[in-house]
């Protein structure tokens, strides 16, 4: 039997929250470079570059899991990690860190 923390995220030294305080700053327009700067990371912009690509892979996973909660919503942004960030916003609305939710609800780990 296995626990998962959702406050963690398995295999990576970044926290669920830190992380999603990022895909936040995304999610509201932000690039990539301004959503770290804001956020005053304590590690480089490439760790950033990195968990995103590995997200996107991941991509795929985590949107079958969503649909399981709710519809994707309408969003006329092509990126499909944006698309995404929207999915996971409107599945746990009301909760402080979206990932975490996720992580919870379908005891899965985001970044697999």
């Amino acid at each position: 039997m296995a626990v998962l923390l959702v406050w963690v995220l398995p295999r990576h030294s970044v926290p669920a929250g830190l992380l999603n305080n990022l895909l936040e700053g995304l999610r509201t327009g932000a690039s990539v470079q301004a959503s770290w700067r804001r956020g005053r990371f304590p590690f480089p912009l490439e760790t950033v570059y990195h968990l995103l690509q590995r997200l996107r892979r991941r991509l795929a996973a985590v949107r079958t899991a969503l649909l399981s909660r709710c519809p994707p919503p309408h969003t006329t942004d092509r990126d499909p990690l944006r698309q995404t960030l929207e999915h996971l916003h409107c599945a746990f609305p009301s909760h402080p860190c979206a990932i975490e939710a996720f992580q919870y609800t379908f005891q899965l780990p985001w970044m697999g």
